[in-house]
């Protein structure tokens, strides 16, 4: 985490259970042992947060279905299905977006943008903030 980020207007309770909710994932679905990676990275329209874990991914055709409530990537998956639906309310209702993708050298990577103050009175005006990517 570089220490330049620009600040962005957050709930630290909600964040803290954003973050969470991504990192409990990573090692419910990591094999033992295995890193988890955490980014954030920051430009002028605000903060990317990603969460990369060496698991099995999540496929393709369940990347956006996985943020809905009570939906799990993997129909063998431990949980009640509702962490990364949470984790996206929080985001969205903050003004930012939510998506996954691969990892690099494998696995998930989950990542959520948090706009700067500027950015989020822009979206919300415009209503361009959307769940998934």
């Amino acid at each position: 985490v570089r220490e330049d980020l620009p600040e962005v207007p957050v709930d630290l309770v909600q964040v803290d259970q954003v973050l969470t909710n991504l990192i409990e994932n990573a090692v419910k679905f990591s094999p033992p042992n295995s890193p988890i990676h955490i980014f954030a990275v920051g430009s002028a329209k605000g903060v990317r947060v990603t969460v990369a874990d060496k698991g099995p991914g999540i496929p393709k055709e369940a990347r956006e279905r996985v943020f809905q409530p009570f939906e799990r990537g993997r129909d063998d998956a431990v949980g009640t299905g509702l962490g990364l639906a949470i984790a996206n309310a929080v985001v969205v209702a903050h003004g930012g977006r939510m998506w996954a993708k691969d990892g690099a050298g494998g696995g998930a990577a989950l990542t959520f943008e948090l706009p700067t103050e500027e950015e989020g009175v822009r979206n919300a005006e415009s209503g361009s903030a959307s769940p998934g990517r």
